[in-house]
């Protein structure tokens, strides 16, 4: 008789329903489940192989599986913590949760305080049974080393379904398969077995449940991230990629933007900003023709949680703009790749969209203007300043190389009239300080600083093709209004690039003669006139309105 016969699929489903009752969670602790969940999962096979994520009975087992596991863990970490979650369950106070989330949050938290920093040897082999228990009591395993690489060899056999089953359904305690896929490796390393391919297998494992893993484990996915990538020595933006194509792109890439843009905001909050490099080293290889129809949508999400984290966040270098200058290396490596797979011309069209409508040029001019101008010579943040720089560049150069030249100009032309504002304020700004008393040590860093950011703001507009809009838009900008003003031309002859937002129809080189207008002008008098006069609402694009009222005044 079969195994799956002596435990039918009816089984599996009544005992994965005691997951819904506290009372039961103690069942989970049974010696054998675990590794009898490895071996009834190694009975479903497709193609003379394991896979058991193609059928529902594989995968019954599996969640199984993590309840055990996850269960076995709790109970061995200390402090009675499994019967304090059980107690969680109960209380009313919490009736609002999955039972199943409180489990998986909880399990997450106990292992996270096990996790070391990267730099750091891990001693926690002696809650899974495999290691010396040191202070701690001496446990059996809970399944055997030789169990767990049936299980990982089972996981990356079957890694597209695997992703597929994730995606498609809620799996509380994920962070356990990568604790487990963690540990196992690590010990694997220093054994006689060690061989890169295994270290390339076990990685890309944690990155696919990087995909899909509840906010509520986050911390200890990216703490056991940060130690695959000190194993396998990976150095994010040096040119070369972590992973390679994989066998089921559009399914990555569709997990990446679920991901970035969630739906179910119960289980996931915004992505981590520390996740979202890691991830796109998974999502890059993976870009091509097969999946052409996403890439639009790819930019878009990431852009907009490279926005949030900008407006929302505590903009520090190491928990925010490190993050953001990966994301924008990686940018240009998606827009390199854009070039050598030879998109077609509506999916650029579309990118370009996405990429203006997300209003790609504002962050990175608004990226600049959080960056620390005082930074001094040789430190982190200055090395990071000048990085960003470089690699802000060498992105929208990718960009325009895989772009058409009428295409570039076509969806770019509206920042010929923002440009010189933006190029104004990054001059301006070489003269502030926040302490006037310490011009003299400071001004040399701030001046290098916002000079190199003027540069490359006039060579991204030179690189998107914009020199011939600036221009037309210094013509009909004219001279500045204010009857004060002493360089009506503006500053290095840009124009009056500054306007009324209420009637449009006064022009000045700077905000200070602006306010001074309004203050002390006749501006403030006469812009409910004007506003009627000239209605902007009567013109398709603010360039017909720039040339109506050169006639008109």
């Amino acid at each position: 008789m079969k195994v799956t016969e002596k435990v039918p699929l009816e089984t599996l489903e009544a005992v994965l329903r005691m997951s819904r009752d506290p009372d039961t969670y103690k069942i989970f602790l049974s010696p054998g489940l675990a590794s009898g969940c490895i071996t009834l999962m190694a009975t479903v096979e497709e193609g003379g192989k394991a896979s058991p994520f193609s059928y529902e009975y594989g995968y019954l087992c599996f969640r199984l599986l993590l309840f055990s596991l996850g269960a076995s863990l709790l109970s061995r970490s200390g402090d009675r913590k499994l019967e304090e979650v059980v107690r969680m369950m109960e209380d009313p106070r919490y009736a609002i949760c999955f039972i199943a989330d409180i489990f998986s949050a909880r399990i997450a938290e106990s292992l996270r305080n096990l996790v070391p920093l990267a730099s750091q040897q891990a001693d926690c082999d002696w809650i899974l049974g495999w290691g010396a228990p040191g202070p701690h009591p001496r446990y059996d395993q809970i399944i055997s080393r030789e169990q767990t690489k049936i299980l990982f060899n089972m996981l990356w056999e079957d890694r597209v379904n695997f992703l597929r089953a994730m995606f498609l359904t809620f799996t509380p305690g994920l962070s356990v398969l990568s604790f487990l896929n963690w540990r196992y490796t690590c010990l694997k390393k220093k054994s006689a077995e060690a061989n890169h391919d295994l270290l390339k297998r076990t990685s890309e494992i944690q990155w696919r449940c990087l995909l899909v893993t509840t906010t509520n484990q986050d911390g200890l996915m990216i703490g056991i991230t940060d130690h695959f990538c000190a194993m396998t020595k990976f150095v994010p933006a040096k040119g070369k990629s972590m992973f390679q194509k994989s066998e089921d792109p559009r399914g990555i890439l569709e997990a990446y933007i679920s991901r970035l843009a969630p739906t179910n905001l119960a289980m996931y909050d915004s992505l981590s900003m520390a996740m979202l490099p890691a991830l796109l080293e998974l999502v890059v290889p993976n870009l091509g023709t097969d999946v052409e129809d996403l890439l639009p949508t790819l930019f878009e999400v990431t852009l907009s949680r490279l926005w949030e984290a900008l407006r929302e966040e505590e903009c520090t270098y190491d928990s925010v703009i490190v993050c953001i200058a990966l994301a924008l290396e990686q940018f240009r490596t998606m827009f390199k790749t854009l070039r050598a797979i030879n998109i077609t011309r509506p999916t650029i069209a579309r990118i370009l969209e996405e990429l203006v409508q997300g209003s790609l040029l504002d962050f990175i001019a608004s990226l600049f203007l959080l960056l620390n101008p005082d930074a001094e010579e040789n430190t982190r943040e200055d090395n990071t300043n000048f990085n960003l720089i470089q690699t802000t560049k060498a992105m929208i150069d990718e960009l325009s190389m895989s772009s058409p030249l009428d295409l570039l100009k076509f969806y770019f032309r509206d920042y010929a009239m923002s440009w010189p504002r933006i190029y104004d304020q990054f001059d301006q700004l070489r003269f502030c300080t926040n302490d006037p008393r310490d011009r003299t040590e400071r001004h040399h860093l701030r001046d290098k600083h916002y000079r190199a950011c003027m540069a490359m703001w006039t060579d991204l507009m030179e690189i998107l093709g914009q020199e011939d809009n600036i221009q037309q838009s210094r013509e009909l900008s004219g001279a500045c209004v204010y009857d004060q003003c002493q360089d009506p031309g503006g500053q290095g002859g840009l124009g009056a690039f500054y306007a009324c937002p209420r009637c449009l129809a006064s022009s000045y080189c700077s905000t200070r003669c602006q306010i001074g207008d309004w203050n002390r002008g006749l501006h403030k008098k006469n812009c409910s006139q004007l506003a009627k006069l000239y209605e902007p609402a009567n013109f398709k694009l603010l360039a017909e309105f720039a040339a109506h009222l050169a006639t008109q005044m």
